[in-house]
């Protein structure tokens, strides 16, 4: 929004702004856990030398999101995306593993020195792209404003942690281990089913707010359906492989794992649902209708308990699957609705 409208020194006190409370919580998150770290059992001395890395760590990756969203922002998406971060890290293990055999300490010290490169590149990228406006203009602070949208999506994003938590430890509690281990398999792969949205979603969420300040609903509608039908083809082909080739696939990590496939496939579908809703959630978060969002997800986390208390212990983690997905699709229902009210668009597949 402040690149649509010029506002050069509010995008440098911003900038400065969420760049000092990152530094500040990610030093009181580190020092927490060091804190806590000898009282955990059978700590021993090298491991909590090890864990001292924490501290750097929790930094680097924080400073690391932080970028990689400014470049979102400057609409760099290809650069945003480039997991440089994670060849670097494969690239240092494997070398590691070659020099030497890998302890607690020397794998800490090893994503340190990833993180530490990415931030880097990372750092010079949003130099080279930040209009040369923001360097000259002295920074503007609307703290209040950022703190109304900061609070809600602060909530949303603990929502969402906790939404994905929920179906693991619920399943945990109310069944065996062996049921965790096909659920999760079964999970992490109809996972790989939204991953087209997204991507979708990195080119859609700054355009957002070029439409909503020129209040041109219309076309903001035409261009996230357009991105939508594309990701959601590329979710349909992967959920029609699993159809295929689920079973198969699941047996790569054992015979055991075949009897996931039922679950694989309602989760598939759940995440296709997901796909074809939309960008939603992203359409609230843009455009400081961040308390809708907040609603949505807050019912679907209190649906998914209430399904998984009914529905686990009759079903084992086929129940936990189904539960997870009903979930889903009411909250994107939810969404859909809010978008609906407060735009009259729908940006769904169809």
């Amino acid at each position: 929004a402040t690149q649509v409208h010029g506002r050069w020194g509010e995008v440098r006190g911003l900038l400065t702004w969420t760049f000092s409370w990152e530094m500040g919580a990610a030093a009181v998150m580190a020092l927490v856990a060091l804190v806590a770290v000898p009282w955990i059992p059978g700590m021993t001395p090298e491991r909590h030398a090890g864990l001292r890395l924490l501290l750097p760590l929790l930094l680097f990756n924080g400073w690391n999101a932080l970028l990689i969203f400014t470049l979102q922002g400057l609409k760099r998406i290809p650069r945003a995306q480039f997991p440089i971060q994670q060849m670097l890290v494969v690239g240092a293990y494997a070398l590691l593993y070659l020099l030497t055999r890998l302890h607690l300490r020397a794998a800490l010290e090893v994503q340190v020195l990833a993180s530490l490169g990415t931030l880097g590149i990372l750092g010079f990228w949003v130099y080279r792209f930040l209009p040369r406006e923001v360097f000259s203009t002295p920074p503007t602070f609307r703290v209040r404003a950022w703190m109304a949208s900061a609070v809600p999506l602060f909530v949303v994003g603990t929502l969402f942690t906790l939404n994905a938590q929920i179906d693991v430890l619920m399943l945990g509690a109310l069944r065996t281990s062996e049921e965790i281990g096909l659920y999760r398999l079964a999970n992490r792969l109809a996972g790989f089913v939204s991953f087209f949205l997204l991507v979708a979603n990195a080119v859609i969420g700054p355009r957002i707010v070029q439409f909503h300040e020129r209040r041109d609903y219309t076309a903001l509608q035409r261009f996230i359906r357009t991105k939508i039908r594309l990701a959601f083809l590329g979710s349909a082909a992967l959920a029609g492989v699993y159809v295929l080739l689920g079973r198969w696939i699941l047996g790569l990590a054992g015979q055991a794992f075949r009897a996931a496939y039922p679950t694989l496939i309602l989760m598939s579908l759940g995440q296709l649902v997901n796909v074809g809703a939309g960008s939603v959630g992203w359409i609230l978060s843009m455009t400081r209708n961040e308390r809708d969002l907040m609603v949505g997800v807050g019912a679907s986390v209190l649906l998914n308990v209430v399904l998984n208390l009914l529905l686990t212990p009759r079903y084992g983690y086929f129940g936990t699957a189904l539960a997870t997905a009903l979930a889903m699709m009411v909250w994107n229902v939810i969404l859909s609705w809010f978008v609906w009210k407060r735009f009259r668009i729908r940006v769904s597949v169809v």
